[in-house]
């Protein structure tokens, strides 16, 4: 990673060619300083661009500078800064000064806002700080209204690519003749439509291919995260498991402990520790100091671990996680003391693993369209209740707010949420009778909320819902569906999905994309499962 990290930087670093002041002098306004120029074009004219927003030191706050009369110069005071560079690099030139207003960004559903700078010129020109139609009207001022309309309408593109998309737009008959050129426009032509085609992923005339990848293939097995992922979005189910494509890792921006390291070191303890076991409380009596005191031991080495490899993220962060864990763990086996004494639970097996080289194969769960999907997963704990019932719990350390309205009438939300009755169905088959009646299946929030499990009983009503889900799902991978389906465009701290937006500038424009294309005969069944509206 280093040895490629450092190619990288070598191959984008530009030596300078030539002397300075001779040529294209590219850089900041405080470059300009004491250079003679005979052309001056400025960028980004817009509040958060130039000047940036300003950023306060972490080590010396602005508030701790001013203590000391002006010895040290604030942080804010650099946008005055950069308004004298900027009216020096006006001074320094001798013909003629470009300024550029970007208006918006291709790629945010978001307007820019008129930089200061720009608008003290427009003001010192006529006397009006706005850009208004007077100002448009001025013979100095150029409007340009889209990226395309300039193309369209330069003295002479600057490079080849852009010649040629100029071509393509005056429809020029050579243009199209060229295999790059034709295939880009089949591509956007396409994409603007509301047919589902195979540059928005249908991929049907690879049929044959990915019969051997199905999860209706007697040799492929599946786990319950695959197929929920199909469902949630359908893409990304094809990059990541079809492809395999992952997101480059970046440790040096590893702030705290990762949800996913998080989860880990739960999963990791609780199995451990469950295993160790000679005998789990008797019904009614809560958990001996000692075993609490070997469970604070596993979660320690656990957490040593998860140091070593440098996952913990920053000092002061990793060492609250850790007092968190301790404290949060303590609270799931108060309340897993107070479930055994109210249902009389027994445990009967903990990260009961099937199809994954233990001792149980993987589980098939036959379909009513004749299909038969074979699961493999590792369900965290089986209980047997004091009424003879099977009861499942899946742990998640994790918030329950994504899972506040899953109940008996909606049990899969959506296709998103399949673990549950998947999982029952296994308990099921490979510890009890397969016809007995319904199963207790539960979500526990070990670390946010262990006193609020979410979870139903899966009854012959959900196990239909599931069957009609996996029918749908199944088919769709059959068929070679994988459309984009991101969320909503908005204001997220992280991004939700890396291969809907891969460059995490959001996903305003496959977001409209899949409005399209949802409309699609092909996809009425996955639009039906996730509750869209075509």
């Amino acid at each position: 990673m280093f040895r490629r990290s450092l190619a990288l930087e070598l191959d984008a670093a530009r030596d300078r060619v030539g002397r300075l002041g001779e040529g294209v002098l590219v850089g900041s306004a405080a470059l300009a300083l004491g250079v003679e120029l005979e052309r001056l074009w400025v960028c980004g004219l817009a509040e958060g661009v130039f000047p940036a927003p300003p950023a306060d030191d972490p080590l010396l706050a602005d508030a701790d500078r001013q203590a000391l009369a002006g010895e040290l110069t604030l942080r804010r005071d650099r946008i005055a800064d950069d308004h004298r560079a900027l009216l020096a690099a006006f001074a320094a030139t001798a013909g003629d000064r470009t300024l550029c207003f970007p208006r918006g960004d291709l790629r945010r559903n978001t307007e820019h806002v008129p930089s200061r700078f720009l608008l003290d010129t427009i003001e010192a020109l006529t006397g009006r700080r706005e850009i208004d139609a007077a100002v448009e009207a001025e013979k100095w001022f150029t409007f340009v209204p889209s990226y395309v309309s300039g193309l369209a309408h330069a003295a002479f593109p600057p490079t080849r690519h852009e010649l040629d998309v100029r071509a393509a737009l005056a429809r020029d008959p050579r243009i199209a003749r060229v295999p790059e050129v034709a295939r880009g426009v089949a591509l956007v032509r396409a994409r603007r439509g509301s047919e589902f085609t195979r540059f928005d992923g249908n991929l049907a005339r690879l049929a044959d291919l990915l019969a051997t990848r199905s999860p209706s293939n007697d040799d492929v097995a599946i786990s319950a995260t695959r197929l929920e992922a199909w469902a949630n979005c359908p893409h990304a189910y094809f990059a990541r498991y079809l492809l395999h494509l992952k997101a480059i890792e970046r440790p040096e921006e590893l702030i705290q402990l990762s949800p996913l390291d998080k989860g880990n070191i739960v999963h990791a303890t609780l199995e451990r520790f469950l295993a160790e076991l000679d005998g789990y409380p008797d019904v009614g009596r809560p958990w001996t100091d000692g075993q609490r005191a070997r469970l604070h031991e596993i979660l320690r080495a656990a957490c040593d671990d998860i140091e070593a490899r440098g996952l913990g993220g920053k000092r002061l962060l990793w060492a609250r996680a850790r007092r968190e864990l301790h404290a949060q763990l303590d609270g799931y086996l108060d309340f897993d003391a107070e479930f055994r004494a109210a249902t009389g639970a027994d445990t009967l097996a903990t990260e009961l693993a099937f199809g994954r080289g233990g001792p149980y194969p993987a589980v098939a769960v036959p379909l009513s369209d004749g299909r038969t999907v074979r699961i493999v997963g590792s369900i965290d704990r089986v209980d047997r209740l004091a009424d003879g019932r099977l009861a499942v719990i899946d742990y998640k350390s994790g918030s329950s707010t994504k899972f506040a309205t899953i109940s008996h009438d909606a049990p899969l939300q959506n296709g998103a949420r399949l673990q549950l009755p998947i999982y029952a169905h296994a308990a099921r088959t490979l510890l009890g009778d397969a016809s007995a009646g319904p199963v207790l299946a539960e979500y526990w929030f070990v670390l946010k909320d262990p006193r609020r499990p979410r979870g139903y009983d899966v009854d012959s009503e959900v196990e239909d819902a599931l069957d009609s889900a996996l029918r749908v799902i199944v088919a769709g991978i059959d068929a070679g569906q994988f459309p984009a389906r991101p969320i909503e465009p908005g204001f997220s701290l992280y991004t939700d999905c890396e291969y809907c937006d891969p460059d995490g500038l959001g996903t305003i424009d496959t977001h409209r994309t899949w409005l399209r294309k949802r409309t699609a005969p092909e996809l009425a069944a996955y639009v039906a499962l996730i509750g869209e509206e075509s």
